[in-house]
């Protein structure tokens, strides 16, 4: 077993206090520490300590219906086990928002704007930064029903949950395009920013600007939550399964599984690519059976290394680096 305390798995008292963030990643410190039953000096320390260690890390998503609506985006998968640089060239490529190396080759989750042709170069370009590819597969997105952003640890109890979540305030209207970008910098510079700091860098007051991320969020224009490194919650294995379904099939089937952090539908002959975490991938069985019988899996590969995330790069063992290379 190794002795780095970055290779452990996370205390219990951890896992409540990444889910809580996962919840609601501004609330107070104070509100926090109740849930979870330690004080608020302990909870602050130990989200230091495990976001020091690239455990655990805030993040800032668009919503899957604001990918829709400014951009389009296609999975891109070459069967060549890319080299190091070429796996890093990718990573970091801001409008490549995920990396995985896997068992039938390195795939990528790319967006676009401007258009399908647009996209299409931006994925000649990135096949390109590889020597020796060998067959390329590039399917286009329809839909992503479920993102890595409403992906959650299940730890919380549902009243701790309800405490911890944010009632927002009913009739706000939706703010501009400028209001959303400004807001969006402001959570990737600093989640927690305080609003004092977060209005003297807007030049507006602190409850102006309080209701402007309440907009945005209130709108569905950016999530904000807590990622976490999957081996540090004991769900090191990954799976990409590929499946076609019957007209009738309701996807919330798959979104509402705990198993599934990640749903696209696709433009091809097996439309679903739903990408599972499990801690032993025996476990899969189940999890497919659960599925019920309007879904058919037509194939499966297995995820070796996880790279990027939602534009963090990752480290070896699926950390965060601190490093963060994303264009929305």
């Amino acid at each position: 077993m190794s002795s780095d305390p970055r290779d452990q798995l996370l205390a219990e008292v951890d896992l409540a206090l990444v889910h809580a963030l996962q919840v609601n990643a501004r609330a107070p410190w104070a509100r926090i520490a109740e849930v979870i039953g330690v004080d608020p000096a302990t909870a602050a320390r130990r989200w230091a300590a495990i976001n020091a260690r690239g455990a655990a890390w805030f993040a800032v998503w668009p919503t899957p219906e604001r990918h829709a609506a400014r951009s389009d985006a296609a999975l891109v998968r070459v069967a060549a086990r890319i080299t190091p640089e070429a796996a890093d060239a990718w990573c970091r490529t801001p409008w490549v928002l995920a990396v995985e190396r896997t068992s039938v080759g390195t795939q990528a989750f790319v967006v676009g704007h401007g258009g399908l042709a647009a996209l299409e170069q931006r994925i000649h370009d990135l096949v390109a930064l590889v020597d020796d590819p060998g067959p390329v597969h590039v399917e286009y997105a329809a839909a992503v029903p479920r993102d890595d952003s409403s992906w959650r640890l299940r730890v919380l109890s549902a009243t701790q949950v309800r405490d911890l979540s944010e009632s927002r305030t009913p009739g706000l209207r939706a703010p501009g395009e400028e209001a959303a970008a400004e807001v969006t910098a402001l959570l990737r510079e600093d989640a927690r920013m305080t609003w004092g700091a977060m209005a003297a860098r807007m030049g507006v007051r602190d409850a102006t600007a309080r209701r402007t991320v309440e907009r945005v969020l209130a709108h569905g224009l950016v999530r904000l939550g807590c990622d976490v490194a999957m081996p540090a919650v004991g769900l090191g294995r990954g799976v990409v399964v590929r499946a076609r379904a019957t007209p009738d099939f309701d996807p919330e089937v798959l979104v509402r599984s705990p198993s599934v952090h990640r749903v696209l539908r696709l433009v091809g002959p097996a439309e679903w690519t739903v990408s599972c975490r499990f801690t032993s991938l025996t476990e899969l069985d189940a999890v497919e059976r659960a599925w019920g019988p309007g879904i058919e899996v037509v194939d499966r590969w297995t995820v070796t290394a996880a790279l990027k995330r939602n534009g963090h790069l990752l480290d070896s063992s699926g950390r965060s680096t601190g490093e963060v290379d994303v264009d929305w």
